[in-house]
């Protein structure tokens, strides 16, 4: 069980750094950056990187999900609670970028065709980057826990 965690962690350390990365800089970046450039930029990412990202979180989620079935016994054990904590914050990070994050992103794949106040699915775009980041190095910081604490 220890390498699936590991593995678990090791995603969580990727995802956690893309966070870390928009919180520290790229969102505040993002912001001073014209409509324009903010779709290109946004195009050229999201054809990179997709479906990678979507393959870690999936992967995550499901590793998190083999942990708890294995621990299932010991519910109140460390392990048991950080990971269920990841695995939930993982989770609600999926959601976000389900129901905020994508859609934002199909409608800059059609800028500037079509009608839409553009600066505000930019700025809602970014807020939601740094929610999702904040959820992803939570996630983190729960699955060290367990390691940092033997």
């Amino acid at each position: 069980m220890d390498k699936l965690r590991l593995f678990q962690l090791f995603i969580t350390i990727i995802l956690a750094s893309q966070g870390i990365f928009y919180i520290l800089a790229l969102a505040e970046a993002f912001k001073n950056i014209s409509v324009p450039t903010f779709a290109e930029t946004r195009k050229a990412i999201d054809l990179v990187i997709a479906d990678r990202l979507r393959f870690l979180y999936y992967a995550n989620l499901l590793a998190g999900v083999i942990i708890l079935v294995i621990c299932r016994d010991n519910i109140r054990g460390t392990i048991f609670i950080t990971t269920l904590m990841a695995t939930v914050l993982v989770l609600a990070d999926v959601i976000l970028a389900i129901k905020g994050s994508v859609p934002i992103n199909n409608s800059f794949q059609n800028y500037p065709d079509m009608n839409a106040d553009w600066r505000t699915l930019q700025l809602t775009w970014l807020k939601l980057i740094v929610i999702r980041g904040t959820c992803t190095i939570a996630a983190l910081a729960a699955l060290l826990f367990p390691w940092l604490s033997k």
